[in-house]
């Protein structure tokens, strides 16, 4: 419902809504305010893609049921079960890039090899490590962490 839904003029993590007779839940992790008219590189969100959805996955098993990018290029869906809170995931997701930032190389990220990925070289590292920081950073103030 709209009423989970915040105005774009805020980077942060949001419950975008609930759905179906599971209850799953659709979270907003968005990295850029849409208002600002800045969005992220491809590039930077197929890195964090790669990142988020391998280390999310292990981090949640079978709460995880999915993450996706946004079109729009401000920041990513992730699907759980009705069973993950706010807390969870906001706590997850700073774990996630305090143990990847600093990127310094093609290697550390997960599944970009040409047998696992239909574009590996498309990549970004230091705009990467700076995206993950800042987003960290609105986690932070949002929680008051």
């Amino acid at each position: 419902s709209s009423d989970l839904f915040p105005s774009h003029d805020t980077a942060g993590l949001y419950l975008r809504e609930v759905v179906g007779s599971n209850n799953l839940k659709i979270w907003d992790l968005r990295f850029v305010a849409p208002a600002d008219k800045k969005p992220l590189s491809a590039a930077v969100m197929h890195t964090i893609e790669h990142i988020f959805a391998l280390k999310l996955r292990y981090a949640f098993g079978s709460k995880y049921i999915g993450f996706y990018t946004y079109g729009c290029k401000t920041g990513f869906a992730f699907v759980s079960t009705e069973k993950m809170s706010f807390q969870d995931l906001s706590n997850a997701i700073i774990d996630v890039i305090d143990s990847t930032v600093p990127l310094v190389k093609k290697s550390e990220i997960p599944c970009l090899t040409e047998r696992e990925c239909g574009n590996p070289n498309l990549f970004a590292l230091e705009a990467t490590n700076r995206a993950l920081l800042n987003y960290e950073d609105s986690l932070k103030k949002q929680f008051g962490l």
